[in-house]
């Protein structure tokens, strides 16, 4: 009995000392910092915004696939540490290279005018810029950037992953010190500023500089990062269930989808629910891409383009080219007896729409074709290949494309995985 009484006593002063730590714990948190589950205490996770850009010359399609290798990288943060919440800046399109529609204004372009912001937010937490500067009164002060550059030294003998810090930015043509660091900042360079900037020799995957990034955070005070030329990063898991997650999240924005399915309804679709159509597609991708790789000849892409045609008893071809008018002219030529359509869009539709816009209705048009052929190694038919993969198309109708064998040729598949 005696020794009973004793425990019960020692439990009695240990919960009291415990209660008192944890109380003493609450009071040292800033009011923004309690929340409540259930009646009981908790601390809320830090809001951290990360901001990240690319190469200014990549182009429209390389730079959604970085966005995902960017949002992975952020789901993977927020999943292993509840005390930091990331929010992914999302940057603006701006005067994109490949844009060639000088007659319209194409910079600082939100994604709202692409994407649907509301799909994006159920894989992670996102936020347009422009949004952030005024929710931040006007104006933000980055705390640091990280300006990565591939390393490439080494390669056959050190390991993949591996992160160096350089130098101060100031000693790039991208970065000038004046006090505070200054940059284009996606065209916002009146608004923004940095007070750090260092550059960085990178190479690795997304999740290891995850890895990485959660030691700087939890060291440092930041509130707004910036990681700048983020296509360095490669992905941990392409083509896997997390990769898939995030590329499922990127839907087209409602007003794209309107447009396309009227055009996919022009063109007889036979099913008005699933906007299947009753026609072929291709993709064919000239201009600067077929001065630094091998073309496929018209003679065989003509020939390919006709076999699919006969085979599936088609009469209509969707073209999506960025050809000159002679190029898509010899098209239509070589393809006697069947009906060639390209979307043209006017400039109304080129005001609403912009360029980036008139690519993604080229797109989706593309992937509810009957069939589909890409160009080798182009990310815009990558992009049609993943869309027909979420519209559940057989692989067969997908994974093509042109080359200069008999028939036209198979691609590598990245099949969707739940």
């Amino acid at each position: 009995m005696l020794i009973f009484s004793q425990n019960y006593i020692s439990l009695i002063i240990l919960y009291s000392i415990l209660i008192k730590a944890v109380s003493n714990q609450v009071k040292s948190l800033k009011p923004e910092q309690l929340c409540q589950e259930q009646g009981e205490y908790c601390v809320k996770p830090r809001e951290i915004f990360l901001f990240y850009d690319v190469n200014p010359v990549e182009g429209f399609n390389l730079r959604r696939d970085v966005y995902i290798r960017v949002a992975n990288l952020v789901k993977q943060i927020n999943s292993e540490r509840r005390e930091l919440r990331l929010n992914l800046v999302l940057p603006p399109w701006h005067n994109l290279y490949h844009w060639k529609t000088k007659q319209i204004d194409q910079s600082r372009l939100d994604w709202e005018y692409f994407f649907d912001i509301n799909s994006l937010s159920q894989y992670i937490p996102v936020i347009e810029l422009s949004d952030l500067i005024k929710k931040n009164n006007g104006s933000i002060n980055l705390d640091q950037v990280y300006s990565l550059e591939n390393d490439l030294e080494n390669l056959n003998s050190e390991p993949f992953k591996k992160i160096v810090i350089l130098k101060n930015c100031d000693q790039t043509i991208y970065y000038k010190k004046n006090g505070l660091f200054r940059g284009n900042f996606w065209g916002y360079s009146d608004k923004i500023a940095a007070t750090k900037c260092q550059k960085v020799k990178f190479r690795g995957t997304n999740y290891f500089l995850a890895e990485n990034l959660v030691k700087i955070l939890t060291e440092y005070d930041i509130n707004f990062l910036m990681i700048d030329r983020a296509e360095v990063i490669v992905h941990e898991d392409y083509g896997q269930t997390e990769y898939w997650k995030c590329r499922k999240s990127m839907k087209f924005s409602k007003n794209l989808i309107a447009k396309a399915h009227d055009l996919i309804e022009s063109l007889n679709s036979d099913d008005k629910i699933n906007f299947v159509g009753n026609y072929f597609a291709v993709h064919l991708r000239r201009g600067d891409f077929v001065k630094y790789r091998p073309s496929v000849s018209f003679t065989k892409i003509c020939d390919q383009m006709i076999m699919v045609l006969q085979r599936l008893n088609l009469k209509k071809v969707f073209l999506a080219t960025d050809g000159t008018d002679l190029e898509i002219a010899e098209i239509e030529n070589c393809l006697p007896g069947f009906d060639v359509f390209k979307y043209t869009p006017s400039y109304e539709d080129l005001e609403n729409y912009k360029d980036g816009g008139i690519s993604i209705i080229d797109q989706i048009v593309c992937a509810h074709a009957k069939f589909f052929i890409g160009t080798k190694e182009s990310t815009f038919s990558l992009r049609i290949q993943e869309e027909r993969e979420i519209l559940d198309f057989h692989p067969s109708t997908t994974f093509n494309c042109f080359c200069n064998d008999v028939k036209f040729c198979e691609t590598t598949k990245w099949l969707l995985k739940n």
